[in-house]
């Protein structure tokens, strides 16, 4: 069985969900009967910037459009209380080596 990287789990993931999906940026862009949504992916060796760069276009897709998710390595993850991403309308999937949820 070959490794897949967090990024095409994130895919495989919404695709079993019947999404269809796109990336482009380091955005993966969604559609599903007419709805739109993106995940924004914070890599696994990610820092401050790259998880400012995801919540402040997750946040502002959400404005505008609805459905927006940051993706994080669980390592991060743990340090972050997951209400905050509740709050601004923002979903939030957590990944590692071997899963997403």
């Amino acid at each position: 069985m070959r490794y897949l990287g967090p990024l095409d789990r994130i895919i495989g993931h919404f695709c079993r969900e019947g999404y269809s999906v796109s990336v482009g940026d380091g955005v993966v862009w969604l559609s599903r009967d007419g709805s739109k949504g993106a995940v924004w992916v914070v890599p696994i060796g990610g820092g401050l910037d790259e998880i400012l760069w995801a919540v402040m276009g997750a946040t502002e897709y959400a404005n505008r459009f609805g459905n927006s998710y940051v993706a994080l390595p669980v390592n991060l993850a743990k340090r972050i209380d997951e209400s905050h991403f509740w709050t601004y309308g923002i979903g939030l999937l957590v990944y590692d080596e071997d899963m997403v949820r």
